[in-house]
């Protein structure tokens, strides 16, 4: 699975569902980073496909599931991943082109800063997605340790 959640704002997850090999249905908590500004919960599914090339392609859209009580983490607030993306293309061994969109609707008032902070950090994936690759010497192990999990 392609489940990324290496972020200083991530605060706790669930995969609530295994729709294929290739998706899956998730609720995730991601704190503000400030105090006096409710988390965000996102329940959206989450596809990700990798083509003879070796290219991926992520991607997640929030869905309406009645099955979960809105908000189901207290004090959350549901927001909406509108549309996200990454698309991965192998250039040679050592190189990734990498593209990332990301369109979400936060629900409710956010101060411009806070808005702004979470912003800047969002580009933050490339490292996470360099992280759970292993782009170091230790890459094979560190490929099959996360996949084990």
């Amino acid at each position: 699975q392609m489940c990324i959640r290496d972020s200083d704002l991530y605060k706790d997850g669930i995969v609530l569902e295994t729709l294929s090999e290739e998706s899956i249905l998730i609720l995730s908590l991601y704190s503000a980073g400030v105090p006096l500004v409710a988390d965000r919960e996102f329940l959206f599914i989450e596809s990700h496909k990798t083509t003879e090339k070796g290219e991926i392609l992520i991607t997640g859209i929030s869905i309406p599931y009645d099955k979960v009580p809105d908000p189901y983490f207290k004090g959350a607030i549901r927001a909406e991943t509108i549309n996200s993306g990454t698309y991965l293309q192998p250039l040679d061994d050592s190189k990734t082109f990498v593209s990332y969109v990301l369109q979400i609707d936060p629900k409710g008032w956010i101060p411009t800063f806070v808005v702004n902070k979470v912003s800047e950090s969002a580009p933050m994936v490339i490292a996470s997605l360099e992280k759970y690759l292993g782009k170091d010497n230790n890459n094979e192990e560190k490929k099959s340790s996360k996949s084990e999990k």
